[in-house]
């Protein structure tokens, strides 16, 4: 089994957050079986951030991020297939279109259709826009390419899910 992680944990991974922490220690002990993946679309955003320079702290976090994400926390980067893009983008153009992802959050999109066409069962996310995605909406658009939707969780959710 796959699960994805948004742009968003990293950061809080690399600054220390608490509760990012705790769902990346459910992954390591709990979840062993996940292949744990970071998108390309989320690979992007971390390498843009890291050299913005209006908030130096985020684009430091950015750079921990890059450089921990597979040494550290055993997240292994995606390399998508022309085929898989493809796909990709016209899922993404589609969850915009559609109003399933708002239309000025074509990266959400993107990440969203990355871990959709990558098999990923979850997507770790704290972001407002991903939460707030209708999955009965998503399957339906999702089924006519035989991909599943990937079930959109905090990291707070991530951790109760197995320490109920």
């Amino acid at each position: 089994m796959r699960c994805a992680a948004d742009t968003n944990f990293f950061i809080s991974l690399a600054a220390s957050s608490e509760s990012a922490l705790d769902a990346l220690e459910v992954l390591r002990r709990e979840a062993r079986r996940f292949d744990r993946l970071a998108t390309e679309t989320v690979m992007v955003e971390l390498r843009h951030l890291s050299r913005q320079t209006e908030d130096l702290l985020l684009a430091d976090w950015a750079r921990q991020a890059l450089g921990g994400l597979e040494s550290r926390w055993q997240f292994r980067p995606t390399v998508s297939t022309s085929a898989e893009s493809l796909l990709v983008e016209s899922l993404s153009q589609s969850l915009l279109a559609s109003g399933i992802v708002p239309p000025e959050e074509r990266h959400d999109g993107r990440i969203l259709a990355e871990s959709a066409v990558q098999g990923c069962v979850l997507l770790v996310s704290d972001d407002s826009h991903l939460r707030s995605v209708d999955r009965a909406r998503l399957e339906i658009l999702l089924k006519p390419f035989d991909l599943e939707a990937p079930l959109v969780v905090t990291t707070r959710e991530l951790v109760r899910m197995f320490y109920r």
